[in-house]
């Protein structure tokens, strides 16, 4: 069984990715929420923390792409984009 790592992201790096991904969610665009790091290739599939492989994700967006949901990540994509509008 493979044992998983502990996120070893120092908080320069994390700000570093949030910072390069304009402090929104890669996915749905959402900047007013907070935000995680996401590995695009898991570190128990031999990914690696260097910033190429990383991303930053909102949570309802994190969960999605874990859970395989792709239709959470749209729906909330719908949500953020008609919060945004409704801003104007």
């Amino acid at each position: 069984m493979l044992k998983r790592r502990r996120n070893n992201l120092t908080m320069k790096k994390k700000e570093r990715i949030l910072e390069r991904d304009g402090w929104k969610c890669y996915i749905c665009g959402d900047d007013m929420c907070a935000l995680e790091i996401h590995h695009i290739v898991p570190i128990i599939s031999g990914g690696k923390d260097n910033d190429s492989n990383l991303v930053s994700l909102c949570r309802e967006c994190h969960i999605a792409i874990h859970t395989d949901d792709i239709e959470r990540c749209v729906k909330n994509a719908v949500y953020v984009s008609k919060r945004r509008l409704s801003e104007l």
